[in-house]
């Protein structure tokens, strides 16, 4: 179908949709509002007539009125008199009155006077049983008679239904009491009911509501009216004509007869007309604009189109892209031409670049140091680059009579068959796979084959392989395989433990060294997290390693080992100390080694205790005093805090060493380093400086006092009694102090006027600490020493209750408060 049939088709089809639409919509929208219309004058039909019956119900309630209120009738129901009769009720007044029955009841309900008339032969006829049964008290008796009560309205009747009104007898001034009731009817007959039908200009029908011959259609209309008896049914009777039903209740309330009016379909059909009318209208002007459109759009874009498509036809049947198309205006669809000759002039280029791209390719493939061939799907060679003929040592001739398979070798074969077979079915080109083939002259050539399937338009489908020679290769990784099983054989009997991980984090070899160091092998430690959660239980230590571990392998170069030392937790629940040395491999694999140098660093810091400790008491040494105190001392010129030093010695320790024996003064030694430690705190330091000279450093002091009161604490720690194998030693000792800022300014000269201050304690009979004093220094520098002309005092060592008496200084004690006699208890 052409593309200016499809348009007319299109056009015509819009066009009858929209007609259709504009009929469903008309049709529902117009015929509704007619037919509304039509009902509503239906119902105001009905309501006339309901109105007129009121208006006559009311007109024969008024004629009762004027004769119940009258003085004559008031009379009349008092005596009788038959003049009353003569004079009013004659047969005349009834038929100009249109009443069909008169009747005048005491108040003890006896009919008085009853009269009813035949108006359509004007003669006297009986009372209808049917109304003269009504006369009771909650019938056409109102209660008591009283002025104001009247019934008025319809009354079921046998013969007829009748227009009734019951009116109590008053005087002309409606005094009473009342003497009875005046009741007037009057039938509601075919007569009446055509004299309202001209009244009211309707066709007016009455039927009893109950009437058993009433159409069968009508049951609806009555149930209606049951429901809601002050509505109006409206209802089609036919096609031309329509109904409106209410219902007119009697005196007792129910439902007393069924008034219609029927109406022709006048309205309805006159909106019929005019709906058709209007859609003819927008037929024939629908007609006219798709026949003008249709004719705009095929001189204005169909034709051009049709141009523009026989003009592509022209270049297509003579495969000529350097033609054009002719292009007028400035329109959508000149742009598209315009489009179609750029896009001409790009394919030709481009059908220049590809010709000169095939003869670069051509050129390649002539030129290529990799194998490049062709074959049918079948596996039938079709070409072959220069350098594959000269690799496998055949000629071009010999190419149409060879396979692909003729080349490869046996255990290949069925794998290259199954090549052949999946090869078409891949939609993009196949993965590389290697094969091992034969030349002519049977060398083995290792190849690493890529193939693909080419479809050209018009052309047989064949496969396209590259062939990279990959011999060389497969001898060095033939020759790298025997490398590693040599590897394997040294990993196995390497004494330090190895760990190889992949790149995702995986164990993938441990040597028996590492199970033999750590207890955990590849089941236990798959994957490097369990290793670390195991290795490393507590979570701030792990992190760490794991921070340091990732940081390490970021920034090391491949091949570069970086010495990490962590304390692991092996499978029996012991920590070892191992020195690690991970680095990156080529493969991106980790390798690793592990050493357990747990007793290593054990004897490393043996050693390193041994250096910086006393050996005999284990107390801090000299070199070890010496560091600790130039920190407290840098600390203390940062913060401004003070820093005191105490040199200690022995009273009298040669003879006690030489009276028990060297063991028991090496008791002795460590008892008093004892003491010494536990009188301080951690931040301060007591050192064995040698022989029976002890060395202190109070750090944080904030007065002298705090200095004094120790030492002070010092001497008596030490006068109490050393338990030494059963036997109690009693010592003393001599303590000179110097506090830096205050007499020092420097480590050497603070620890050399403590000194100082230690011998001034010793001249002062020992057993007292003294503060390095100035002026005494200066003394001492040109006093003798004891054992060179001053005179001592003997002093007393008391050994398991047995006095020892060795001499001593002067008993000079101005400083520290000994006392005269330190042994006696």
């Amino acid at each position: 179908m052409t593309l200016r049939s499809k348009t007319i088709l299109i056009v015509t089809a819009a066009l009858v949709s929209l007609l259709a639409l504009l009929y469903i919509s008309s049709r529902a929208v117009l015929l509704r509002s007619f037919a509304e219309l039509e009902r509503d004058v239906a119902r105001r039909d009905v309501q006339r007539a309901l109105n007129a019956l009121e208006d006559r119900i009311q007109e024969l309630d008024t004629i009762a009125y004027d004769w119940a209120s009258w003085d004559d009738t008031y009379q009349f129901m008092q005596d009788t008199d038959p003049g009353y009769v003569i004079s009013n009720l004659l047969d005349d007044t009834l038929v100009a009155l249109s009443l069909n029955a008169l009747l005048l009841v005491a108040p003890s309900g006896e009919v008085v006077f009853q009269k009813a008339m035949d108006l359509q032969e004007e003669v006297e006829v009986p009372v209808p049983q049917g109304l003269l049964d009504h006369l009771t008290s909650d019938g056409l008796l109102s209660p008591a008679g009283e002025p104001g009560s009247h019934t008025r309205g319809l009354l079921q009747v046998p013969e007829e239904p009748m227009l009734v009104s019951s009116r109590p007898i008053l005087t002309s001034e409606d005094e009473g009491p009342s003497r009875g009731w005046l009741i007037m009817a009057q039938y509601l007959d075919s007569t009446e009911v055509q004299r309202l039908a001209q009244m009211t200009g309707s066709n007016l029908t009455i039927q009893p509501f109950h009437d058993a011959t009433a159409p069968d259609q009508l049951e609806a209309v009555r149930a209606t009216l049951l429901e809601t008896p002050s509505s109006v049914v409206v209802r089609p009777e036919s096609a031309e004509v329509v109904a409106g039903y209410s219902v007119l209740q009697d005196i007792y309330g129910a439902p007393g007869v069924l008034v219609g009016v029927e109406m022709p379909r006048e309205i309805y059909y006159r909106g019929q007309a005019a709906v058709t009318y209007l859609l003819t209208a927008i037929l024939l002007v629908g007609l006219a604009f798709g026949t003008l459109q249709c004719v705009m759009l095929d001189r204005q874009v169909l034709a051009r189109i049709v141009e523009l498509t026989r003009g592509v036809a022209r270049i297509r049947s003579h495969d000529d892209l350097s033609a054009t198309l002719r292009v007028d205006g400035r329109d959508e669809l000149s742009r598209l031409g315009a489009g179609i000759n750029e896009m001409l002039h790009r394919l030709r280029r481009a059908q220049d670049d590809l010709r000169v791209s095939e003869q670069r390719y051509r050129e390649l493939v002539e030129s290529a140091n990799d194998i490049i061939y062709t074959h049918d799907l079948a596996g039938n060679l079709t070409s072959a680059n220069p350098y594959a003929l000269r690799t496998y040592g055949y000629s071009p001739d010999e190419i149409p009579q060879l396979k692909v398979t003729d080349f490869v070798a046996p255990d290949f074969l069925a794998f290259a068959q199954k090549m052949l077979r999946e090869i078409p079915n891949e939609p993009l080109e196949a993965a590389p796979y290697e094969l091992l083939t034969y030349t002519k002259s049977g060398d083995p050539i290792w190849l690493e084959v890529s193939s693909r399937l080419v479809q050209r338009e018009g052309a047989t489908p064949e496969v396209q392989s590259i062939g990279r020679n990959i011999t060389e290769r497969k001898q060095a990784e033939q020759a790298l395989r025997i490398e590693k099983e040599r590897f394997g054989i040294l990993l196995e009997e390497f004494p330090l433990a190895v760990a190889i991980i992949t790149q995702d984090g995986h164990y993938r070899y441990l040597n028996p060294m590492f199970v033999q160091i750590f207890g955990y092998t590849l089941r236990d430690i798959p994957t490097g997290r369990i290793w670390f959660q195991k290795a490393y239980p507590d979570e701030a230590y792990r992190h760490q390693v794991i921070s340091t571990w990732r940081s390490d392998l970021t920034d090391s170069r491949p091949g570069e080992a970086r010495p990490r030392t962590f304390t692991v937790r092996c499978k029996d629940g012991s920590d070892k100390v191992i020195h690690f040395r991970a680095a990156t491999m080529p493969d991106g694999d980790q390798f690793v080694v592990c050493e357990d140098i747990t007793e290593r660093q054990r004897a490393e810091e043996m050693i390193k205790h041994m250096a910086y400790h006393d050996s005999l008491t284990g107390l801090p040494n000299r070199l070890l005093f010496n560091d600790r105190l130039e920190a407290a001392l840098a600390r203390a010129r940062r913060s401004g805090d003070k820093v005191a030093v105490m040199v200690l010695d022995l009273d009298n320790f040669k003879e006690v060493n030489d009276a028990l024996g060297h063991a028991t003064g090496d008791q002795l030694l460590r008892a008093v380093g004892e003491r010494l430690t536990s009188l301080l705190r951690e931040s301060d330091t007591v050192c064995r400086m040698g022989g029976d000279e002890f060395l202190i450093m109070l750090t944080g002091i904030t007065s002298e006092a705090c200095v004094t009161k120790i030492a002070q604490r010092i001497l008596d720690e030490v006068r109490k009694p050393f338990n030494l194998d059963d036997q109690d030693v009693e010592l003393t000792t001599s303590l000179g102090l110097a506090i830096y800022p205050d007499d020092a300014q420097d480590m050497d000269t603070l620890v050399r006027q403590t000194d100082f201050a230690m011998y001034l304690a010793k001249e002062l009979g020992r057993d007292n600490y003294q503060r390095f004093r100035p002026m005494e220094h200066q003394t001492q520098l040109t006093r003798p020493r004891s054992g060179s002309g001053q005179r001592e005092t003997p002093t007393k060592t008391r050994l398991g209750g047995t006095s020892i008496e060795t001499p001593g200084p002067m008993d000079r004690r101005p400083a520290g408060e000994p006392r005269k006699d330190p042994h006696r208890r």
